[in-house]
C-alpha cells in the first residue's frame, strides 16, 4: 500500500476544518451563553432592564404620592401605605429628580430625545403636590 501524499492529506484536514468551522463557532457561542447565564455574570436583556426601570419608577411614584397623602391628612392613608417620609421637600424634590435622570437614561436608550430635567422636575410637584386634577 503507498503512502498519502502530504499535500492531499493537508488539504484534507484543511476543507475539514472550514466545514466544521461554522458548527464550532454556534457551540461556542452557545455554551458562553448558558455559562454566563448560569453564574449571573451576563448582560440582563434590555427588555428585562427597562421592566425593572420601570418598576422602580413606578414604586418611587407610589411611595410619594402616599407621603403627599399622609401630609395631607386625606382618609384613604392607611398603616399599610405607610413609608419613610423625606428628611424635607429637598429630599422629595431629590427622589423626583432622581426619577426623571432615570427616565432620561430609558428614553435615550430607546433613542427618544431626553427631557428638560428641571422643567420635568417641576412639573412632576407641581402634579404630586397639587392632585390629580394639576396636570
Amino acid at each position: 500500500m503507498s503512502e498519502p501524499n502530504p499535500e492531499w492529506l493537508i488539504l484534507a484536514i484543511t476543507l475539514i476544518a472550514l466545514a466544521m468551522a461554522p458548527l464550532a463557532s454556534k457551540l461556542v457561542r452557545d455554551v458562553g451563553d448558558r455559562v454566563s447565564g448560569e453564574s449571573g455574570g451576563g448582560a440582563p436583556t434590555d427588555e428585562a432592564a427597562e421592566r425593572r426601570a420601570r418598576d422602580e419608577e413606578i414604586g418611587q411614584m407610589l411611595e410619594a404620592r402616599a407621603y403627599i397623602r399622609a401630609r395631607r391628612g386625606e382618609q384613604d392613608w392607611t398603616a399599610q401605605d405607610a413609608v419613610a417620609p423625606p428628611a424635607a421637600d429637598d429630599g422629595l424634590r431629590e427622589e423626583v429628580r432622581q426619577v426623571v435622570v432615570a427616565g432620561n437614561e430609558r428614553r435615550a436608550r430607546m433613542g427618544e430625545p431626553p427631557l428638560d430635567v428641571e422643567a420635568e422636575v417641576e412639573r412632576r410637584l407641581a402634579r404630586l403636590l397639587g392632585g390629580a386634577d394639576a396636570g
